[in-house]
């Protein structure tokens, strides 16, 4: 059970990355930042998926 702890600590710590993104992607349309959206969008893109690619390997696995 250790191994999976110590294989995985980084999961979580994209899962809060993800949801921070999201967050400021959000705030920055609602304020019309268009700059701001247009970077945040582009690192929202990436940041969430990555974070989805990490928990497909959690949870199914990739061979």
């Amino acid at each position: 059970m250790s191994e999976f702890i110590l294989e995985y600590f980084m999961v979580p710590i994209l899962v809060i990355i993800s949801i921070l993104a999201v967050r400021g992607f959000l705030f920055n349309k609602k304020t019309g930042n268009t700059p701001g959206v247009i970077l945040g969008g582009a690192f929202m893109l990436g940041t969430v998926g990555v974070t989805l690619l990490s928990l497909y390997d959690l949870f199914i696995g990739i061979q």
